[in-house]
């Protein structure tokens, strides 16, 4: 039987969580509510009505009591129970206030620096790296190095909240701290191929990677250090797992015009929230919009607008810029206490639009759209997406863009985690789509599925062109039109950087000898970044292909969807060249 120990790196934290704590009401309670509100019955009669056990009934009023929605009234032949005037109040609304007590505890963490995942301090046998060598002497192990630019050093918050808090208890902020976190070693043992004190809910990622490093062990002598491996850190890819959903053509908003209503449509139906992170700022195209935003703030929405990189126009001080002018402007018209720019940049070139449609559901719009910048006048492309699941991967990761660069838990972020995870616990929705919310490097994986997995065409649009596209997207495409005759065509609006466009013009020589057609687009101008294969395959996104690579030090400098529905590539392709058509 082989014994080896196996030390993980992982940072300990200690923060003061706030919280509200107490059951929300289900459907059924709200029911039975309801139906007191209609009329007064008595238990056997909602028994009777409900089908439902009579000790459900009970527990159910008990409970209603309690919050003082319904009270019971008795004479000597039987007990009625009926709604108080608020009970009759809050039965009539989409979904009954949660009644909680607000606490605050402080609470111990860590976070491997693998793969980012997040346990509870209890839950690990942690050292301090000091004691590494007295610990293991004599003994089989192995220590992984400390990556230089780990996953996610404070964890990823859908982690945090699943980690550290139950069902009954929601996040509200948490205090900022003052103090580094500690260095820390988790310990392990591997034994005979198992992992001895990793808790069960570790992801399998970790777990491989615990097993990776224990068949380089080697058994550590006095004076002499245990071995040390490298092993590149990782996301974990459970955390936006490919979903099936339903999904349409018309999910797919097309074009400067289209952007524009959606934008106006849904700041006008919003009743509870808006989020927008727009990678640039403009105060003038947020004064055009300012109806609109006034429209969700009177039907009682909260807006927050989110900023991005600035690396064309002045960088991050010209959008800084911007938003102070908004700012001014908000207190100016009396919203600024409705509506909130926030003052740091989130080094992301993501757009994002969520929003609640006014009939208590939630849909997220992700693609090429500068929301706060743009006049709509170019070609972009965007997803929304309506399916609870694959909207709460986009709010769990807006949460993580809202978190400023010393990982500290702002309020906001808080509110769009508990966002995500009230909506993570609704059903799932069905359809025969499939759906991946796509962060940073995991862009390159259609890339790579599009060369291997393409039959007839592949189709890229990208704003710009830079000297990343050979290497990022022309020569596996090129690999396709070589192997399989695949029609390979890029599109783009404009050179980028180092390549002016008489050298884009001879690279298109270039590249056609390869089977692949690079070609300039002046009408319509091209904002949109998409990805097409065959008939059914799409990605679109924030990324210019043709342009851009994705950072993994930046996780979120991108995000997109990835969707495979039945003819959607196509119908998309066509779109677009009816566009070109009606352009020329």
């Amino acid at each position: 039987m082989s014994l080896v120990y196996v030390g993980l790196p992982v940072r300990q934290h200690s923060r003061r969580f706030h919280f509200d704590k107490g059951r929300r009401w289900n459907a059924v309670e709200h029911l039975l509510l309801q139906g007191l509100a209609h009329r007064a019955r008595t238990a056997g009669e909602l028994v009777g009505e409900t089908q439902l056990p009579r000790r459900v009934v009970l527990e159910v009023l008990i409970r209603l009591m309690r919050a003082g929605w319904v009270e019971l009234k008795s004479d000597s032949r039987q007990v009625i129970f009926h709604a108080t005037d608020r009970g009759q109040a809050v039965a009539k609304l989409d979904e009954l206030p949660a009644i909680t007590e607000r606490m605050a505890r402080r609470m111990a963490f860590a976070v491997d620096m693998i793969t980012g995942s997040v346990f509870r301090r209890r839950d690990l046998s942690l050292i301090s790296p000091s004691d590494w060598d007295r610990r293991t002497e004599g003994q089989s192990a192995v220590l992984i190095a400390r990556p230089v630019a780990p996953p996610d050093i404070v964890g990823h918050i859908s982690t945090l909240i699943d980690v550290l808090f139950d069902e009954e208890e929601q996040l509200v902020r948490v205090d900022m701290s003052e103090y580094p976190p500690f260095d820390r070693i988790a310990l392990f043992a591997v034994r005979d191929g198992n992992v001895e004190g990793l808790p069960h809910r570790a992801p399998q990622t970790l777990r491989a990677k615990l097993l990776e490093a224990a068949a380089d062990a080697a058994v550590a002598t006095a004076g002499q250090a245990s071995p040390q491996i490298q092993i590149a850190p990782t996301h974990i890819s459970s955390l936006r797992p490919e979903r099936q959903a339903m999904f349409r053509f018309d999910d797919v908003v097309l074009g400067g015009a289209a952007h524009q209503a959606h934008l106006t449509s849904a700041l006008q139906k919003a009743r509870r929230h808006v989020l927008i992170h727009s990678t640039f700022l403009d105060r003038g195209r947020f004064e055009d919009l300012l109806p609109s935003f006034r429209t969700a703030v009177a039907h009682g929405a909260r807006v927050d607008i989110l900023w991005g990189q600035s690396s064309t126009d002045g960088g991050v001080v010209k959008s800084l810029q911007e938003a102070e002018a908004i700012h001014v402007r908000l207190q100016e018209a009396g919203l600024s206490g409705q509506i909130h720019v926030h003052r740091f940049s989130t080094r992301s070139h993501a757009k994002l639009l969520i929003a609640d449609d006014g009939a208590g559901r939630t849909t997220a719009t992700i693609g090429s759209c500068n929301w706060l910048l743009s006049g709509f006048n170019s070609y972009e492309a965007s997803v929304r997406l309506k399916d609870p699941h694959l909207v709460s991967d986009v709010l769990y990761e807006a949460a993580e863009l809202a978190r400023p660069q010393d990982g500290q838990l702002p309020e906001l972020s808080a509110r769009l985690a508990q966002m995500a995870r009230q909506l993570l616990a609704a059903p799932a929705g069905s359809g025969s789509a499939r759906l991946r919310v796509l962060i940073g490097p995991e862009h390159d994986d259609p890339v790579l599925k599009a060369r291997d997995e393409a039959q007839s065409q592949i189709t890229v649009l990208s704003h710009r062109l830079g000297v990343t596209a050979k290497p990022a997207i022309v020569v596996p495409m090129a690999e396709a039109a070589k192997h399989r005759n695949v029609d390979v065509k890029l599109y783009y609006g404009k050179a980028s950087g180092p390549v002016e466009q008489k050298m884009a013009t001879a690279a298109a020589w270039t590249f056609r000898e390869q089977r692949v057609e690079l070609v300039a687009v002046q009408r319509p101008r091209i904002h949109a970044k998409m990805l097409l294969w065959d008939d059914d395959n799409a990605v679109i996104t924030s990324l210019n292909w043709l342009s851009a690579d994705t950072l993994s030090g930046n996780p979120r400098q991108e995000i997109g969807v990835s969707i495979k529905a039945s003819r959607l590539a196509a119908q998309v392709r066509e779109a677009f060249d009816h566009s070109r058509a009606l352009a020329e």
